[in-house]
């Protein structure tokens, strides 16, 4: 009786061993593999895939994790690839505004000089110079023009009107008639008067 039960304990204790293998083999290392190649794809490497060696739960369970992984890494290569495009059109817009800015910049500096030489060349003109509207506002005249109708400055002569300066009413009104049909008038010799109401020969050349 002894001999049978130590025989049989025998069995029972090897039947053990083996299905603890087993179990070991094919449940527990498919699934401790698993576990650490999730630890791997959650730290950032997405080559990592989990080997297939059954086609039950866990092999199942393998295989659901490589297509997840798949298409993580498809998605993060999307990403990726959209960030290099995204980067690249950033780079490019910021050249291109920066030559648009450079080109402004230029346009501006070579406005203002324009500008400073226009300026230059109104207000040392020996002869008189002015810029007025139709209705005789004057919007700009220069020293040479001031100091021919009699004023102490520009300032001053730009608070009379061009109409004052005529001889006659019949007279402003038919020179403003022909600035109002032609736009500009230029070299146009007009007999005019100073502000002291002496009379200024035709040798003024006016801009209009």
């Amino acid at each position: 009786g002894r001999k049978g039960l130590a025989g049989l304990s025998l069995i029972l204790f090897v039947a053990g061993t083996l299905a603890a293998y087993w179990i070991s083999a094919i449940v527990v290392s498919p699934l401790r593999a698993l576990d650490a190649a999730a630890e791997k794809v959650a730290s950032g490497d997405r080559t990592e895939r989990v080997r297939v060696r059954s086609g039950d739960e866990v092999g199942r369970l393998a295989a659901v994790f490589n297509r997840m992984v798949d298409r993580v890494d498809s998605a993060y290569r999307e990403l990726e690839e959209a960030n290099d495009v995204l980067e690249t059109r950033v780079k490019q817009r910021t050249h291109q505004l920066g030559a648009e800015i450079d080109q402004r910049r230029l346009a501006e500096e070579a406005l203002q000089g324009s500008e400073r030489r226009y300026r230059s060349l109104f207000d040392e003109n020996l002869s008189g110079s002015f810029l007025c509207r139709p209705d005789g506002e004057l919007l700009a005249c220069n020293p040479a023009f001031a100091r021919i109708f009699g004023f102490q400055t520009p300032a001053e002569a730009m608070q009379q009107s061009f109409l004052s300066l005529f001889p006659s009413f019949a007279d402003a009104v038919r020179q403003m008639g022909l600035l109002r049909e032609h736009g500009r008038l230029w070299n146009v010799e007009l007999e005019m008067r100073r502000s002291e109401e002496r009379r200024v020969g035709k040798e003024g050349r006016s801009r209009w």
